[in-house]
């Protein structure tokens, strides 16, 4: 496709890029400038998103990193110092005892609302409360 640019304001000459995808092939890699490469740059191994309600997670590196979220379209923040490793993610409790758990599979999987294809699902629980979605692992 030569140029996916178009205009989206009538009468507004400026254009807006669309990515275009072919349907069932590898996940795209993150743009320069995305939040996958700012979070990569602050050191995360791990990032997570999802929908209904809107959350995110980074989870850093090390044996015992830092895992952050923004939950329900950013209303709320949880932040577990250092969080454990295990076979299937990682585990904590934030300073004022509330139980994250943050499980990451390789897989493909689609976030259900932009059909972008991300490398990894993920599943975070926070006090009772899970949260699906997708995510990459920064560090492959």
């Amino acid at each position: 496709v030569p140029d996916t640019r178009v205009p989206v304001t009538p009468g507004s000459p400026a254009p807006v890029e669309f990515r275009m995808g072919r349907a069932g092939g590898d996940p795209v890699a993150p743009a320069a400038g995305s939040p996958w490469e700012q979070a990569k740059a602050r050191g995360s191994a791990f990032r997570g998103i999802g929908t209904e309600p809107g959350w995110s997670v980074e989870v850093g590196g090390g044996a015992t990193p830092r895992l952050s979220a923004d939950l329900d379209y950013g209303e709320r923040k949880v932040e577990v110092a250092q969080a454990s490793r295990t076979a299937d993610g990682y585990v904590g409790s934030t300073g004022d005892g509330q139980a994250v758990s943050l499980t990451t599979k390789k897989e493909t999987c689609s976030d259900g609302m932009s059909d972008t294809e991300y490398p990894a699902s993920a599943i975070l629980t926070v006090a009772g409360k899970t949260y699906r979605g997708c995510g990459r692992f920064l560090t492959e």
